[in-house]
């Protein structure tokens, strides 16, 4: 009989050598290597994504606060006015308020009607769409009265502002304030706002006091006649200006913005966009890209008591105030948000469209890609007639052929053709795709 005087180990330790963890710590890191791109550009998407839901449930609230309420909106506040970049991006969203109309203070209140031919056409008075209209306000309406008073001593806003829309007679035709001034005690007719038109002296009437209220005002329409209602008694419905809600303003997420070089109505349109507003893309000495600090203002989307779009409200240089003053846009289409990367749009005249770049659509780790043409955008659409909002990708409709028209004379009318173009055939595409149910 054997015996052994050792016992046998049967549970030895195992472990890795150095040399193989080293193996197994570079393998580690080779893998990680190459997934941290995919995973960080899964991610900026995602905040692409996020950004596009987050303004949609913002215009849908403020809809629905709107058909609540009777009337109300979204404002789509700039970065800021310091520079051009930051004119044609916004990261902050906030509620809009729309205050009860103004029809005067007294029962059956009535504004004069009267009109100055353009001193061209004075002698001839052949075109009706270059006079320059006014109303006149009695002291009845002391609303305003206080309107003009404050706005003489800079305390705006105030009741009825510059900018606000007047609805005139029983067609309620629209124009909109361009100037309000208190003209006192007006006791001779001659007098009245010193006028030097080739037209008679107009006759006070009858039982009228003698105080006026004067409001220069212009048709929201294009080409519309206003002679036949000259020296008339016409009732009036002032849609006054909407205010900003003590709601919390919204921010979106970090490195993401809305592209307003891109954004706009219908089609085609970048009525948003400093460039599109003065008609300037490639003279830099000139606005919006001279240096000095621009206020372009924010843009007021309004919806009605039925929830549609009722007024788009957007900055516009006005040479009598040599001012940007916020003006009314004819809500001709729907409205259209192009949501994407912060910091990416391009601005200069040769960047707007990547032309410098050869591969403007596939080399974004270099330069980035402009939102307009970088397929991690996303279309933010606010549908007219009923104010439904919709999202939808970018999509690059030209299967293979150039998206971007071939730049040819440098001139304002060719390049913004060439923007609108990019614009039309990006839009369409994301509308046609949800349409058929693609997306």
């Amino acid at each position: 009989m054997n015996f052994s005087f050792f016992r046998t180990n049967h549970n030895p330790k195992c472990g890795f050598t150095l040399v193989e963890l080293l193996v197994v710590i570079a393998v580690i890191s080779l893998l990680t290597g190459i997934s941290l791109p995919a995973i960080k550009n899964s991610l900026r998407e995602q905040r692409v994504v996020r950004s596009a839901s987050l303004v949609q449930a913002a215009i849908e609230e403020a809809r629905a606060r709107a058909i609540a309420t009777g009337g109300g909106g979204v404002i789509i506040d700039r970065v800021g006015v310091d520079s051009l970049n930051e004119r044609c991006e916004s990261i902050r969203l906030r509620m809009a308020d729309e205050p009860p109309s103004y029809s005067g203070d007294s029962p059956d209140a009535k504004a004069i009607y009267l009109y100055e031919p353009d001193t061209t056409n004075a002698a001839t008075r052949l075109n009706p769409y270059l006079d320059t209209h006014y109303l006149l306000f009695d002291n009845d309406q002391f609303q305003m009265i206080r309107s003009a008073d404050d706005i003489d001593n800079l305390a705006v806003p105030t009741l009825i502002n510059i900018g606000d829309v007047i609805r005139l007679g029983d067609a309620k035709l629209p124009v909109q304030i361009l100037n309000i001034v208190n003209l006192g005690d007006l006791t001779t007719p001659p007098a009245w706002s010193n006028w030097t038109s080739t037209l008679a002296p107009v006759p006070q009437p009858t039982g009228y006091p003698n105080d006026f209220v004067r409001v220069q005002v212009v048709p929201v329409e294009d080409n519309v006649d206003l002679r036949r209602f000259d020296r008339t008694l016409l009732s009036f419905d002032i849609r006054r200006s909407p205010r900003p809600s003590i709601a919390m303003p919204i921010e979106l997420p970090s490195g993401t913005s809305i592209d307003l070089t891109s954004s706009g109505l219908g089609r085609f349109g970048n009525e948003f966009s400093p460039m599109g507003i003065e008609g300037n893309y490639i003279t830099q000495t000139n606005r919006p890209f001279t240096p000095n600090p621009l206020d372009y203002r924010s843009i007021w989307i309004l919806f009605g008591p039925r929830g549609e779009v009722s007024r788009i409200l957007r900055g516009q240089y006005e040479t009598a105030s040599a001012s940007i003053v916020l003006q009314q846009v004819p809500v001709t289409g729907d409205v259209h948000l192009l949501v994407g990367r912060r910091g990416e749009v391009k601005t200069l005249p040769t960047e707007q469209l990547e032309d410098d770049d050869p591969n403007p659509l596939g080399d974004e780790a270099k330069d980035g890609t402009t939102p307009l043409l970088d397929a991690e955008s996303i279309w933010v659409t606010i549908h007219a007639r009923n104010g439904e909002v919709t999202a939808t990708p970018w999509i690059n409709p030209t299967n293979g052929v150039s998206l971007i028209p071939a730049s040819g004379a440098a001139t304002n009318a060719a390049q913004q053709a060439r923007i609108q173009t990019v614009i039309g055939r990006t839009r369409s595409a994301a509308v046609s795709a949800l349409d058929i149910g693609s997306l």
